[in-house]
Parts: C-alpha cells; structure tokens; sequence
C-alpha cells in the first residue's frame, strides 16, 4: 500500500492517497514516517491547520525526527511565521547538521532578522555539505558586500556564477559589488551579462544605467534607466537615477517632472527630495528648492544634506548670513562633513564684517579637524636639481569651469622637455573642455571614483616630484587626500582666494598686488611664491565677438554694469553702486546674473536699490543667456564696469577688460579683495583702482565724466589687454616653470 500511495502522490491524487495513507495511519498509530506523509498531504492539498497537527504528532513520537522538523519549519517558512520556522530548523539541524537546504533557509530568516553573522555562518555550512550550492554563494556574497567585505563577496560571486553561470540575478548582485569596488567595466560587463539571461530585467537595467552614469557615459546611462522604466515605470531607483543624470545635464525640467513620479511612489525618500531640491535650484526656482529642502528637515532635523542643500539656495541669492548659519548648523550635526565645512570656509571670503584673523583661524581648524592620521610616506623621487621633473595638477574643474579659462595656457604651453605633465581629474562627466585639455601632451587620471587612500596610493606610483593643488576650499576638492603630502613638494593655486590651512601645502602662488609683501604672509599656512608679472594667464576657450561703439554715445547716458556671482553683490556693495547712481542721476546699472530669473531674487535686490533710493527703472537685472557668446554680447552695454568687494571678480573682470570694458576696483585687505588690483595692474589700469568706498565712488563718477576718454579706451582696450602679459600664455608659464625648477633644487639639496 505505501508504493501505492507514493506512486498517487507523484500522480497529485492527492485525495485517494490522503484516504489509504489514513487507513494506513490507523493500523500503525505511532509510524513517524506515516504521520509525516499524511501531514504532507495535507499540506499539499492546503489544510496547513491539519498538516502541522500530523507533523507535531511525528514530532512527540519521535523529538529527533529530522524529516518532521524540517518539514514543519518549511511549512511555517512558507507562512511566513519566521520564529516557529527558525525553531523547527535549529531542532532539526540539532540531529542531523549536515543538511544544506535547511541550513541554507535558517540562514534566510537569519538575514532578515539582521543577525548578519549568524546567517554567514549558516551559508558557510549550507556550502560546506554541498559544495556547488550556487544560492547560498550568492546570498553569503550579499552578506559579505553588505558588510563591505567587497573582495569577499565578489570571490563568493565568482563561485556562484561557476556553479550556476545561467542565473541573471547573480550576475546582477555580482555586479554591483563590482561598482561598488570602482571596477566598472566588470560591473557593465556582469550586467549585460544579466541582461543577455532576461533581457526583461528591470533592475539590471537599471544598474547598468547607474554603471554608465560613474563612467561619465551620460547619455548612455539616460537609455538604460528608459529601459528600466518601460519594463516598470514605478522603479523607484530608475526615476530617480534618470532624474540625477539629467539635472547632471543641466535638464533641470525633465529631473524635475521624474522626481516628483518617484515621489508619487515614496513620499518619504529623503533622497529623492534632495534631489529634487537641487534641481529646483537648477532652473533657479530658489522658492520650491527651500520648500522641499524644508520637507526633509521638518521629518529629520538631523538630516545633513538638506541644511546644505537650503545653505547653498541662500548663497545662490545672496543672503550669506543665513547660508553661514545653516552651514554651521549641518557641521554640528556631522562633525565630520569636512565638505560642508570646506562650504563654509568658501563662503567666509564674502563676509566683509570678518578678520583677515578669524578666517584664517577657521581655515586652520578645518586642516586640524580632517587631516588624515597617516604615518609620514617616504618618497622615492630621485633628487637630481636637473632632471625632468613631474609636475601633477589636481582640480574637480578640468572641464565646462572658468578654471580651464586660465589653466589652459598653462598646459598648453609647458616645456615637456623639460616637465612631464599630469592632471588628475575629479570629474563625473568630461565633456568637451575636458578633451581639450587631453589633447595636450599630458598624463591624464580621472580620479572621480578614487578613495583618498587609492588617490594617495595614485600619486605616490606616478612618482610626482610637485603636486598642484587647482580647487582649494571649492567644491570637489581633495584636499583630505593632500594632508597626507603624496608628493614631496605640494602648492596651492588659482582657484581658491585664501590659504588652504594644510601644513602639508608648502608653497602657494599668487603676486604682490594680490598679497602685498609683509602684510599677507601671515595669513596663509603656505610660504607665499609671488610671480614677478601677475599671478593669472587668461586665454578664453571661446570666440569673443568685438564691439568697440562706447554705449553712452548712442545712449546718451552712462551705463554701469557687473555680471558677478550674485553672493559677492553684497547689502554694502549695494549701497555703494546706489550711492554712484545717486550721484549721477541720468546712469543706468546692469547686473547679470543667472538667479536673477528667480522672481524673488528679482525683488529683493530691487527693493534693495529702492531702499537707498534709486528707481526701479535705472536698474536692470538680467537673467542667464542661452550661449556663452550671447553673455559676452550683454557687455556691449556696459560703458564702465564695476568690481565687488570685498570678493573681486576674476573670470568676470577678464571678460569685461576684453570686451573693451574698463573695470573700477576696490583694493582689499585679502586676497579675494585685491585679484582686481592684480588684473589693473597687468593691463595697465591701475587708475581704475580705489583704495576706500569714498575713493570708488569718486573714481566711478570721475571716469563717467570723461566719455571721450572712454570712448577712445573703448577702441583701444582689446588690443592692450591681448597684448599684456595677461595674456602671455608663453611668458607666463614660463616664470611657472622657473619656480617649479627653483622649489624642485631646493628640495634636493635639502
């Protein structure tokens, strides 16, 4: 009778085998083996109440019944009544260890309950009694990636894959531990691999679009997140990894619209809130962008990025109180956020009520926080004062920056006879302005990607003899890495106005006019290294269209004008532009400036000009331009520039000068304040300098008198500013060089 009912089982007549297997039952009462079949039947036939009374009758007869226990915890595994199911596993491994499946199912309730280590141990065994367990491979290398064991899950992967090489969810996992190791052509390589399986995977896709993304691959990455969504338009990560690559596109309107469907699906994700946050700001919607920060701070007070993201929204209008405040804020909440800190320094160099003292102290507090405790690296540079010597620039800005306006001529002109050239890239996307700089014979590292440690490691292989630090305090920078000192000599330059406050930063360069000898120095960790004609080369990567017709002799009137970032047109330098309008009452004032298109940006700095008594319609405030050459063209209407203070402009200031217009400049007591001083006095303006508000506003007045004067400057500026050494790329980097060479002797002769 028992082959009977088997043979019926295998035949799912469930019902005639469930009456034999009861006959059976009662002529044998206390047959374990008959109890277990019966309960199997039931279990089948979905009397999971009967079921579990006929496996807990197997299990008093007979407690070390390894088929009754485990068939009981994989009855309540399938309930989903997780701690009988775990009990009935234990009881059952207890007389009998070496079952694979079973300890491969504790071990899945084991992960769910977070008891990491444990479950590891239980796939371990699952592996140990079955060798090819392909699963249990695989979810003991997500356990392992989850712990960030990555070399420990991707080797457990690999065994997987051996074992079961046609299942597309290994692949996927597999590949994204790969990613998370920075070996994306592997990741992109696993995932395809998915795809290749089940060509309808939406979360490979998407995956593959987020490996595309860490490329730099943008439109790439665009067209594996459609996939994704044609397959499930409510992938959450889909919607929003599309999202991020178009605001990375500045597609702020089409991150906006994916945003809010991912919203739609999960109010509550933190994350995509930021984002969209950020993507307000893109289309300078400064208004929703707080709105939306203010969402997550109002759920976790705690949460970081949005006391950032809001610092960064009140920067972009120009209130840097505020911004100051919210910064300081994000770092009590994370000590550790030595970007957000980095923020507040950056923003420090608008602050006209601060010390030259007080800034300093902060930038020094900032290297004392966040400097790495390494022990000292050795170098194994060899010293020859005459050797070619490697010179390493690092900047997240080798791309679409006005960085690139004045490092071009630099790297175009260098002697790679004499230096080897290496840029280190921290860029998520290169795009044309990037290939540019490719181009030119030089080494090129993208280090987006990089830990501190691999960029360390990056830079102490390339064996760099000088180290040229490109970003300071700005966004994305690496000076983390830096305080390690991977390079024998390390400088600062060019795109931060003040001192880095690393002792491992030994030299920065800069001039006399921006850091007048004995008063600066004091100021900067670094030992300062003043270039004898001007410490700036400006080559525009774009055309300049020419327009030399003086404004004021169609206008009849005078036009003034700054197109500098909105935080540096501070209360005061508000004041005092109203103060010269007020003094000439038939002038004009032109600013320009992309969140002007922010409607209450738009009025707040009206009402400003209001407050201090100058009409509505002598102000004009422009929003961005479509091109580049379409901002340039906004100069024809500007006879007289004004500079800010005390942050000067410096890309600013360039094009105004070779638009043919002259600049009015107020000499500061820092850097930031005196970059205007340095760009008059290379061009040879220097009276177009003041050295107080009073004086500035005299000079502005005095220089709208003369329309002759700035007619004939007017046709003669382009000419002199090309001519200048401002824009000798050559001579330049050649005085660059000779100070490489110089530090370079020093170093091997010490």
């Amino acid at each position: 009778m028992l082959q009977k009912i088997i043979s019926l089982i295998q035949n799912n007549n469930l019902a005639e085998a469930r009456t034999l297997c009861n006959q059976l039952r009662l002529k044998n009462k206390k047959n374990t083996d008959i109890l277990v079949m019966l309960a199997d039947i039931d279990n089948r036939m979905g009397d999971v109440k009967n079921a579990e009374k006929f496996y807990r009758k197997a299990i008093r007869l007979k407690p070390n019944s390894v088929p009754a226990n485990t068939k009981l915890g994989i009855m309540f595994h399938s309930q989903n009544r997780l701690a009988q199911a775990e009990s009935s596993y234990r009881q059952s491994l207890k007389f009998d260890i070496e079952q694979p499946s079973v300890c491969f199912n504790l071990a899945i309730i084991l992960q769910e309950k977070e008891l990491l280590d444990d479950a590891a141990q239980f796939y371990r065994k699952a592996i140990e009694f079955n060798p090819s367990y392909a699963k249990a491979y695989s979810n003991l290398a997500y356990i392992y990636r989850k712990k960030n064991r990555l070399d420990d899950a991707a080797s457990n992967y690999l065994k997987a894959i051996e074992h079961a090489p046609g299942i597309a969810e290994i692949h996927y996992n597999f590949g994204i531990t790969l990613l998370h190791q920075n070996k994306l052509k592997d990741a992109e390589f696993q995932q395809r691999r998915a795809l290749e399986i089940k060509p309808g995977y939406a979360d490979a896709w998407c995956s593959l679009g987020m490996v595309q993304f860490t490329y730099g691959k943008l439109e790439d990455s665009i067209i594996s997140y459609k996939n994704s969504l044609a397959i499930n338009s409510e992938h959450e990560d889909a919607l929003n990894g599309c999202a991020a690559v178009f605001s990375k596109l500045n597609m702020f309107d089409e991150s906006i619209e994916l945003f809010n469907k991912s919203l739609l699906i999960n109010p509550e994700n933190e994350n995509t809130m930021i984002g969209l946050g950020i993507a307000y700001q893109g289309i300078n919607n400064y208004s929703m962008a707080l709105s939306t920060y203010r969402k997550v701070v109002m759920k976790s007070p705690g949460h970081v990025e949005s006391h950032i993201g809001m610092a960064s929204v009140y920067m972009s209008q120009g209130e840097y109180e505020e911004a100051i405040k919210l910064y300081q804020k994000a770092i009590d909440i994370q000590p550790e956020h030595y970007t957000a800190y980095s923020d507040l320094l950056m923003l420090l160099n608008y602050c006209e009520s601060l010390s030259p003292s007080y800034i300093y102290d902060e930038h020094v507090n900032w290297a004392t926080k966040y400097s790495l405790n390494t022990p000292k690296l050795e170098y194994s540079n060899i010293p020859d004062p005459g050797r070619k010597i490697r010179i390493a620039y690092i900047s997240p800005d080798l791309r679409v920056h006005v960085v690139t306006n004045f490092f071009y001529p630099i790297l175009k002109c260098h002697d790679t006879n004499k230096f080897e050239i290496y840029c280190y890239a921290d860029v998520a996307h290169e795009d044309s302005w990037s290939q540019l700089l490719k181009a030119e014979k030089t080494h090129w590292t993208n280090i987006y990607r990089m830990s501190d440690a691999e960029l360390i490691d990056q830079i102490q292989a390339d064996k760099i003899d000088i180290l040229v630090d490109l970003a300071g305090h700005t966004k994305g920078n690496r000076l983390v890495a830096l305080t390690a000192k991977p390079a024998p000599i390390q400088m600062t330059y060019l795109g931060y106005p003040n001192t880095t406050g690393l002792s491992t930063i030994d030299y920065r360069l800069t001039d006399e006019w921006a850091d007048p000898v004995g008063e600066s120095d004091k100021y900067y960790t670094e030992n300062l290294i003043r270039l004898n004609n001007g410490f700036l080369c400006y080559s525009s990567i774009n055309k300049m269209p020419n327009e030399v017709t003086l404004p004021a002799l169609k206008n009849g009137y005078i036009t003034f004008g700054s197109f500098n970032n909105l935080t540096k047109i501070t209360e005061c330098v508000v004041k005092i532009w109203a103060a010269i309008l007020n003094k000439l009452p038939t002038s004009r004032l032109v600013l320009k400036n992309r969140s002007f298109s922010s409607q209450q940006v738009y009025e707040r700095y009206l009402n400003l000009f209001s407050s201090h008594g100058v009409e509505a319609d002598r102000v004009q405030l422009c929003g961005p331009t479509k091109t580049y050459e379409d901002h340039l063209k906004a100069y024809n209407q500007i006879d007289i520039a004004l500079d800010t203070f005390p942050y000067n402009g410096t890309t600013t200031t360039c094009e105004a000068l070779m638009m043919s217009v002259p600049v009015i400049t107020l000499a500061g007591n820092m850097h930031a304040g005196r970059v205007g001083v340095s760009l008059m006095s290379q061009v040879n303006l220097t009276d177009y300098i003041a050295q107080t508000q009073e004086e500035y506003i005299k000079l502005a007045l005095k220089k709208a008198n003369d329309v002759e004067g700035l007619g004939k400057l007017r046709n003669l500026l382009r000419n002199q500013v090309s001519t200048s050494f401002l824009s000798n790329g050559k001579a330049f980097t050649q005085d660059i060089e000779e100070v490489y060479r110089q530090v370079w002797s020093n170093w091997c002769n010490n």
